[in-house]
């Protein structure tokens, strides 16, 4: 709490964010959330951010998030500005971050991400932060301006990241099924992390199978899951006719199921008329 903000006591907070008193106490001795300053009483005081935070996890909750998810989405950076300004300079964060890979400093990198998610919308993250992010790494490592290492330790950072976020996002039942894999030896999965996000926030139901998926192993999915769509994802140029083989392949197992296709190297396969 900075001096001269205004400060708030627990019984304000009550009325303010229509969370009771015992469960503002619940919540800090189970999850350190939030964290009111103490006066020399031992009273709480809460601060304007504490309140916003706190709204903030009430409406996820209602939303269908539970209370330790949206506390940790929190924390994750996943709070849509949280008591905070505009983001006036969006590249000025791509810059930093791959500034900070490039040197391999993990918490700088991440801090970058944070405040990211911290000050826009998670999807307005993915769309003008991580997304700019992913397409410098690639046409620099095309150019040989960056080393496999920095590209590596960058998609992790990005990949750990999204995965966080995944996790956080509530269970859901027997919404529509979207199925989500890479192709046979593609290792390129931040594209396919982002859409699970996005078809997620949607409404659907996502089963992630991630990089480097065996057709033999998605026909299985298929035939057990009956999704409603099945996403495949090829980055990797030289992959290409795996993507071709991978559509092929789900069509003589007889699977007729709506396929999608994404990736940078997508455009290069030769597909059927129905994908």
């Amino acid at each position: 709490m900075q001096a001269g903000e205004r400060a708030y006591n627990i019984r304000a907070v009550e009325r303010l964010t229509g969370i009771p008193a015992a469960t503002l106490r619940s919540w800090e001795r189970r999850y350190g959330f939030p964290t009111p300053r103490r006066t020399p009483s031992a009273r709480r005081l809460y601060s304007e951010h504490d309140i916003a935070a706190l709204q903030w996890v009430r409406a996820q909750t209602a939303q269908g998030l539970s209370v330790a998810q949206a506390i940790r989405w929190l924390r994750q950076g996943g709070g849509t500005g949280v008591g905070r300004g505009p983001v006036e300079d969006v590249a000025g964060l791509v810059a930093a971050f791959l500034e900070s890979a490039a040197r391999f400093d993990e918490a700088a990198a991440d801090q970058v991400l944070a405040e990211a998610f911290a000050r826009l919308s998670p999807a307005r993250t993915l769309v003008e932060v991580i997304r700019p992010i992913l397409v410098e790494l690639g046409d620099r490592w095309e150019r040989g301006d960056l080393s496999v290492g920095v590209e590596h330790f960058a998609s992790y950072l990005i990949r750990r990241r999204l995965l966080a976020l995944l996790a956080a996002q509530p269970p859901v039942g027997s919404l529509p099924t979207a199925v989500l894999a890479c192709v046979p030896g593609e290792q390129h999965e931040c594209g396919l992390l982002m859409l699970a996000l996005f078809l997620r926030w949607a409404g659907m139901r996502v089963i992630y199978l991630g990089a480097d998926v065996p057709l033999a192993d998605l026909v299985r999915c298929v035939r057990e899951a009956r999704p409603a769509v099945v996403c495949l994802s090829v980055v990797y140029s030289p992959l290409a006719q795996n993507l071709a083989t991978t559509v092929v392949g789900l069509r003589v197992a007889g699977l007729t199921v709506p396929l999608f296709v994404g990736g940078a190297a997508a455009a290069g396969a030769e597909l059927p008329d129905d994908v």
